[in-house]
């Protein structure tokens, strides 16, 4: 199921643009009268490696000229909000890991971790499965963690959850890129502020995640109804 998005872009009256966004659907439905809740408090801010920055063919000792692509592709997923590609990336640097017994700075656990944790947020029962799939045989608990997921995804869609506006606050000196349950919303220029419509399906949990290019990022979870809250990434 698809979603509508409707991004008020900023506090200075720039022209709207619309982006589409699973799961749920309907119109937002404006509550611009009601105080927003601030979820800047309790945001975590982390650093991840920037995959472009990566030597994996030096790192391996490897000429695999799949490897001299695999950075690239695997920002591009991250961007794009994509679990699956970040998964066969992840089988791809083990593979490089088996041959080479060498590790990259970035290793297949930690990107399959990555994946595993943007699929869960996106609740989307066909990426969950191919997953399921690609995890290691070894991740048993994390395979039947999927499962379970998927099972609870297919009961509740169709189910309402959470229609809100968001305003974020960027302070950094770089733009970042806004993701909600990892699913990519658009984009806050630097010292600037924009708002954004969400109309979401899936419950009333939710991850709110931001990231710039130079390898920070900054979350929140949060759980309860709101349907006005702001965000100030610092």
């Amino acid at each position: 199921m698809l979603s509508r998005i409707v991004t008020w872009l900023g506090v200075l009256g720039l022209a709207c643009t619309l982006a589409v966004l699973p799961p749920g659907a309907g119109a937002f439905e404006d509550k611009t009268a009601d105080k927003p809740h601030d979820l800047t408090e309790g945001t975590k801010q982390e650093k991840y490696t920037v995959a472009t920055t990566v030597g994996f063919n030096a790192a391996f000792g490897l000429d695999f000229p799949s490897l001299a692509t695999v950075g690239a592709r695997i920002d591009k997923a991250r961007h794009a909000g994509d679990p699956v590609s970040l998964a066969l990336a992840a089988k791809e640097l083990e593979v490089a890991e088996a041959v080479s017994t060498k590790k990259a700075s970035l290793t297949a656990k930690a990107l399959m971790s990555e994946a595993v944790e943007l699929g869960r947020q996106r609740k989307d029962a066909k990426e969950l499965k191919a997953l399921s799939l690609l995890v290691a045989t070894t991740e048993d608990k994390t395979k039947e963690s999927l499962e379970k997921l998927i099972t609870q995804v297919e009961k509740e869609e169709g189910s309402r959850g959470i229609r809100a506006r968001l305003t974020v606050h960027n302070w950094r000196n770089s733009t970042v890129r806004l993701y909600y349950n990892g699913y990519g919303v658009g984009t806050v220029p630097p010292r600037a502020s924009r708002s954004f419509g969400i109309n979401d399906t899936s419950g009333a949990d939710f991850t709110l995640r931001a990231e710039d290019d130079f390898g920070r990022r900054w979350r929140n979870n949060y759980s309860g109804s709101v349907n006005n809250f702001s965000w100030t990434v610092r």
